[in-house]
């Protein structure tokens, strides 16, 4: 399939895709974001889609995956804040202790950018393996930048 005819099928495809996008998140914001990152990934993932199938399917079920992955980053976003802010503040033994996010946010910028990066997007809500894809690093070495990273937040705010 040519970009041409491909383009010509996602142009085809857009007003329905808005509408389910819409029906996802309930949400006209939310639907044209959606509906920009899974036109971005169909462009990205041309070379996998088989010609003699169902184009509209092939778009709907990216969208579907796409809205669930961001779903489950939304949440994990939450969970590693969080995580943090409750190590934190079980390392003081305090629980009246109060984080400040932005004493947070200072400690996690001043990590090199070896640490930061993962760090950040895991807190973001990707996954180790997409972010040792986007860094091109090992998985391991993903998850132990994260950890060191996350325990010199935690020292660095129990020191001040």
């Amino acid at each position: 399939m040519t970009t041409i005819e491909f383009n010509s099928l996602l142009v085809e495809q857009s007003k329905s895709l808005k509408g389910f996008a819409y029906n996802l998140t309930r949400d006209t914001e939310d639907a044209a974001d959606l509906l920009q990152d899974t036109i971005v990934k169909a462009i990205q993932y041309r070379s996998n889609f088989v010609r003699s199938t169902n184009f509209k399917a092939w778009m709907l079920t990216i969208m579907k995956n796409t809205f669930i992955n961001n779903y489950r980053r939304s949440k994990l976003k939450a969970t590693a804040h969080k995580e943090i802010v409750y190590t934190s503040t079980n390392k003081h033994n305090s629980t009246e202790t109060i984080i400040n996010t932005k004493e947070l946010q200072n400690n996690i910028d001043a990590l090199s950018d070896d640490y930061k990066l993962p760090l950040e997007r895991f807190i973001s809500g990707y996954k180790y393996q997409e972010i040792a894809e986007e860094m091109n690093l090992p998985i391991g070495t993903v998850k132990s930048r994260i950890f060191f990273a996350r325990n010199k937040v935690i020292k660095s705010y129990s020191n001040s």
